[in-house]
């Protein structure tokens, strides 16, 4: 439960801080490590918040497994978000990508080690589905983007 708690409150902190300086537009584009330490700070906190969270629903093994499951599905839906967010934000699709990268890694080197069974193949399919519809919908918007006239596009950043 403390885990928990200390992991939601974490969450809470990065977004807080990042929606502050956002607001008052102290960073610019040039900032992306502070970005990418916010970040960083929210999934580390989400993957204690999931994985605490199946911890207390299913305290034996399976809500160990269950929560890794979800934490991979979720980092490549805050990856698809990402890249979504960042079709004129160079910063934002490297980032999208990075995580993107770090959940393939994931889920190849600890989940299908760990994980068996049903929990698996959720978590593959769940991925493998996330992606391909990240895949999907990003090159169509890449093709909108590229389609669009010289003057409208905004600067990367």
């Amino acid at each position: 439960v403390v885990a928990l708690g200390v992991s939601l409150l974490l969450m809470a902190a990065a977004a807080a801080w990042t929606f502050a300086v956002n607001r008052i537009e102290r960073l610019g584009t040039d900032a992306w490590p502070l970005w990418m330490l916010a970040i960083g700070v929210v999934l580390y906190g989400e993957v204690g918040a999931i994985l605490g969270t199946a911890m207390l629903i299913h305290p034996t093994g399976g809500g160990f497994l269950a929560g890794h499951a979800a934490v991979t599905v979720s980092w490549t839906v805050v990856a698809l978000i990402l890249l979504v967010r960042g079709v004129r934000s160079r910063t934002l699709r490297a980032i999208g990508l990075g995580l993107v990268a770090a959940a393939l890694v994931k889920l190849v080197a600890f989940d299908l080690a760990s994980l068996d069974g049903i929990a698996r193949v959720v978590t593959f399919l769940g991925a493998g589905l996330v992606l391909l519809a990240a895949g999907t919908l990003y090159a169509r918007l890449i093709a909108a983007f590229d389609g669009e006239p010289e003057g409208m596009q905004v600067s990367e950043g």
